[in-house]
C-alpha cells in the first residue's frame, strides 16, 4: 500500500487498486507486452472486464453521492417548507426551488432538489434518481398500510 493509499477509506483504496492493476504490464513474452485488462480481453474475457469497470464506476459514483447531503423536510400543506429551504440556498438556488402562497398554488407533491453539478453527470443523476424512486416507493407503501 502506497502513502497515498494508506489515508483513504477501503472502497477508495480498492478502486485505487484496480485501476492502477488494470493498465500494469502483467504478461511478457519475447514479442509483446499485455496489460491486465489486454489479457482479459484477448483471453475471451471482455463482458468480465467490461462489467468490473461498470462495478467501478458506480462505486467511484456511489462516493461522490456520499459527500452530498440528503435532506428531508417534512410538513403540513402550506407551512413553508420550501421556503425554509430556500433560505439556505443562494440566489440562484432559491430561484429554483417552487412556492406556492396559497392553497391552489402551494406545492402538493414531492420536489427534490439537488445541486446543478449532479445534475450534469449522468452516473450521479442516474443514481440519485434510483435513491429517490425507492424512497417514493416506500413512501407509498407506508401511507397504503396506514390506511
Amino acid at each position: 500500500m502506497s502513502k497515498a493509499e494508506s489515508g483513504m477509506p477501503a472502497l477508495e483504496r480498492l478502486i485505487s487498486r484496480y485501476e492502477h492493476l488494470r493498465v500494469q504490464p502483467i504478461l511478457e513474452s519475447s514479442r509483446e507486452t499485455l496489460s491486465w485488462s489486454q489479457a482479459l480481453q484477448r483471453a475471451g474475457c471482455k463482458e468480465l472486464l467490461v462489467e468490473m469497470d461498470k462495478a467501478v464506476a458506480i462505486a467511484k459514483t456511489r462516493l461522490q453521492i456520499a459527500k452530498i447531503p440528503i435532506i428531508g423536510v417534512v410538513g403540513q400543506l402550506n407551512a413553508g417548507k420550501s421556503s425554509v429551504v430556500a433560505m439556505f440556498l443562494s440566489e440562484a438556488g432559491r430561484r429554483r426551488v417552487p412556492r406556492g402562497y396559497e392553497s391552489k398554488y402551494g406545492t402538493h407533491r414531492f420536489v427534490y432538489w439537488f445541486p446543478e453539478r449532479c445534475r450534469q453527470d449522468p452516473h450521479q443523476q442516474q443514481l440519485i434518481q434510483k435513491i429517490l424512486y425507492r424512497c417514493s416507493q416506500t413512501v407509498a407503501r407506508n401511507v397504503k398500510r396506514r390506511h
